[in-house]
Formats: C-alpha cells, sequence, structure tokens
C-alpha cells in the first residue's frame, strides 16, 4: 500500500472514507425508518379511524418531571410527535397501559438526584377520536388521564 494517496497519508484517506460511509449508512437507516414508521401510522389510522391521542407529561429544564410509555396492550406503541408535544395513538375502549414516572432534580452531593416510579400498568377506557393527556401526581403517586380539548 502506498504511504501517501492524494498527496495525504493513505490512513487520513481511509479513515476519511470509512467516516463517510459510516454517515451515509447512518443516513440511509435514518431514511429507511422513517420510511416504515410512516407506513406503520398509515396503517393504524386506516384501520382505526377513530383512533384518539394521549399525550405524555413532560416539564421542566432544570429540574424535569415526564411520563414514558413502554407499551399499550403488551405491544409497542405508535408514537407520535407534534411540534412540542409527545404521545401515541390508541384504539378506542378500554386499554392496558404500561407507564413510568422520573422526576430529576439538582443534588447537593451528586450533581443530579432522580426518582422514577418503575413500570406501572393502568386500565384505562379512551372514547373515539378524543384527545387526553397522562400526568403524574407526586402526592397521591398515581397517573391521571384527563380528557382535554384538541388544538
Amino acid at each position: 500500500m502506498p504511504a501517501e494517496i492524494f498527496g495525504l497519508p493513505s490512513f487520513v484517506v481511509l479513515w476519511g472514507g470509512f467516516m463517510v460511509l459510516f454517515i451515509c449508512g447512518g443516513i440511509l437507516y435514518g431514511i429507511l425508518k422513517m420510511t416504515k414508521l410512516r407506513r406503520e401510522k398509515a396503517a393504524f389510522l386506516a384501520a382505526h379511524p377513530d383512533a384518539s391521542k394521549i399525550y405524555l407529561m413532560a416539564k421542566g429544564f432544570i429540574v424535569s418531571e415526564g411520563v414514558s410509555i413502554h407499551a399499550v396492550d403488551g405491544k409497542t406503541p405508535l408514537l407520535l410527535t407534534e411540534t412540542g408535544k409527545y404521545g401515541f395513538f390508541v384504539a378506542p375502549g378500554e386499554r392496558k397501559l404500561r407507564l413510568s414516572y422520573s422526576h430529576t432534580r439538582p443534588g447537593v452531593v451528586y450533581r443530579s438526584v432522580s426518582t422514577s416510579t418503575g413500570t406501572v400498568d393502568k386500565l384505562v377506557t379512551v372514547k373515539p377520536s378524543a384527545t387526553y393527556k397522562i400526568s403524574f401526581n407526586r402526592e397521591a403517586k398515581t397517573f391521571l388521564l384527563d380528557e382535554i380539548d384538541a388544538v
């Protein structure tokens, strides 16, 4: 192998080539993943035209707290992202949600202190074509599902 390629050391050219391939592979993976998710969303909404939206609570900057969804009826949820809002789609009826809540605040000894509920199962009844928000009441240590007006 020559010591120089295009006037540069050969390892620099090879390293640059690997980086270009890695970046192109990442971009291709992202495009394929987004296409797959778009198809899944279209298929779900075609099968359930009266699907409801459930938004997840997420607040804070220095002190942050949020609710995460892990499963809907034991399956991976169909995520919904809108500007500044995160949630998921759900078919109407009684649904079993697997949720978790985490709270992070600045600490005294450590940089931050986090607490979490772990995963919790919650049964909810969802109306057709409704919009909801899931939040967590820290005092009562319970998840709340509130219907909101669609915006």
